[in-house]
């Protein structure tokens, strides 16, 4: 079963904590990440390891902070808001299209550049893969 949500879904930060993807293992690890690729809680992160199933799990990677650079500036491509001062990340404005069919997509548009990522788990391992894919439209 395939899921898509389309820009003019995607257009607030108050939907950054509507929806949640789950990809697992099958060793009881997994990843989870919002819509907008973001962490906002405890259990949540790109790479969650499960080092005695089903109650010791390790959060190795939480979340990964993304910044695309053009010749126009500097652009998050994740979203993060944060407790203390921390600026937060605003990657949800650039982000054109999301989608499930058997692994999670994000496609982003930021000046004329096109960024894809894929976020994937290798049954059986501790193992989170992040993908991209990067046409610029510029040149």
């Amino acid at each position: 079963m395939e899921f898509i949500y389309q820009a003019n879904q995607l257009k607030s930060a108050a939907n950054a904590r509507k929806n949640t993807f789950l990809l697992t293992n099958g060793l009881g690890g997994y990843a989870s990440v919002t819509d907008f690729y973001s962490a906002p809680r405890c259990d949540q992160g790109v790479l969650v390891a499960a080092e005695k199933a089903p109650n010791v799990r390790i959060n190795l990677v939480h979340r990964i902070s993304e910044k695309l650079y053009t010749g126009d500036g500097a652009y998050f491509l994740s979203s993060q808001t944060f407790a203390d001062t921390t600026p937060y990340e605003d990657g949800y404005r650039w982000l054109r299209k999301f989608a499930i069919d058997y692994t999670p997509v994000w496609n982003y548009e930021v000046d004329g550049v096109l960024v894809e990522r894929h976020l994937c788990m290798e049954y059986g391992k501790n193992t989170s893969a992040l993908v991209y894919r990067i046409e610029n439209n510029n040149y």
